[in-house]
């Protein structure tokens, strides 16, 4: 998740390098509920960090939208934009910009979007924002928007919880220091001690799959996909600090 206090989308889009996260045979592993690559672009602030981006679109092709999202970056790399929001015009009539607060949230989340019509337009959604994404087995959810009520940045995994369950397996992962566990409930042991923030999530089954070989990032985080679990980071070298969760099972790495 970011902090509340986000730079404006000009700032970001003027310091951006997009790069296709592809497969082994050179095709992307991660296709959000658009059929579309995910897309991941390094970005200055945080500095040295990428986000992930899914689509939503309509009229277009995965193909076009790829094509767009590109030229959309190139212009406003290298300043050619208008307006506090980036705004870029395409040929055959496209116009790109960056999305206010207020779009983002009447978007449910989207960071920025081309438009040639009602007919023919797609958004971008940060696959870690909003919804998150779910592990290829689909028992697995992570956000790194779930605690936007805490100060600092944080990611968030949860399992499904088991019938007669409250909660599964959790992990909140921070900027500083291990990550904090979070164990299975029931609903007797729920009702006894609460969990903390973070291990009782609503778990959101409709979040699109982050397929396994694939990867995620967002402001310094970092999730692979396996069949069965998700791998989570945070920083490089000795700093680095994760956690590793499955349907069951969790632990820090």
């Amino acid at each position: 998740m970011r902090k509340t206090t986000k730079l404006s989308c000009l700032v970001l889009l003027s310091m951006v390098l997009v790069s296709v996260t592809a497969g082994a045979d050179g095709r992307s592993p991660s296709k959000g509920p658009s059929g579309c690559p995910f897309v991941t672009q390094k970005v200055v602030y945080p500095p040295g960090t990428s986000a992930t981006f899914r689509f939503w679109k309509v009229g277009v092709s995965c193909a076009k939208v790829e094509r767009l999202f590109k030229a959309f970056w190139r212009h406003a790399n290298a300043g050619r934009c208008e307006g506090s929001r980036c705004i870029v015009s395409l040929p055959e009539g496209w116009q790109c910009s960056g999305f206010s607060a207020a779009e983002s949230a009447e978007t449910k989340g989207a960071e920025l979007g081309c438009y040639k019509g009602p007919r023919a337009q797609f958004r971008a959604y940060p696959l870690m924002q909003g919804r998150g994404f779910l592990s290829a087995n689909r028992k697995i959810w992570c956000s790194a928007s779930a605690l936007s009520a805490l100060d600092d940045r944080h990611l968030v995994c949860v399992s499904k919880a088991a019938p007669g369950h409250f909660s599964g397996v959790g992990a909140v992962l921070g900027e500083q220091g291990p990550p904090q566990l979070c164990e299975e409930l029931t609903e007797a042991e729920a009702e006894q001690q609460p969990p903390p923030l973070g291990c009782s999530l609503n778990f959101d089954s409709g979040a699109p799959v982050l397929t396994a070989g694939s990867t995620a990032e967002d402001g310094g985080f970092r999730c692979s996909a396996g069949q069965a679990e998700i791998t989570c980071t945070y920083g490089e070298g000795k700093a680095q600090h994760g956690f590793v969760i499955s349907q069951t099972t969790v632990a820090a790495t």
